[in-house]
């Protein structure tokens, strides 16, 4: 997998050197973590993404196309429109941010989500 390459000068220290990178590092996790959730991540097996448009609402067509215009995009603005883009496409609902939450379980980024019901 390729990626963009930034060359320039650097006027500063180690730290200057750091904050500059820090910005693109948190870019690349959160970039691949969104990708994941909403079934666009490349790699993710037909069964995975078929469950997670089910989950969130969205035709399957969609993230198959998503995934492919992912893989193929250059660049954080590219990559962040395809997000955006099935981010749209999902049904308004009011329980959307535990589908969200319940779609990072059927991806693979963290653990059984559990719900605390107060009443």
């Amino acid at each position: 997998q390729s990626y963009d390459t930034v060359l320039a000068p650097l006027v500063g220290d180690w730290y200057d050197a750091a904050r500059r990178y820090r910005g693109w590092a948190l870019q690349q996790r959160w970039m691949r973590r969104s990708a994941a959730v909403l079934g666009i991540a490349v790699g993710l097996a037909p069964m995975t993404r078929e469950l997670l448009a089910w989950l969130l609402g969205v035709p399957y067509l969609l993230l198959v196309m998503a995934s492919q215009s992912f893989a193929q995009a250059r660049g954080y603005q590219a990559r962040g429109a395809i997000i955006v883009h099935v981010l749209q496409q999902l049904p308004p609902r009011l329980r959307l941010a535990d589908d969200l939450v319940a779609a990072g379980y059927v991806a693979g980024l963290w653990g059984r989500p559990s719900w605390w019901d107060p009443g």
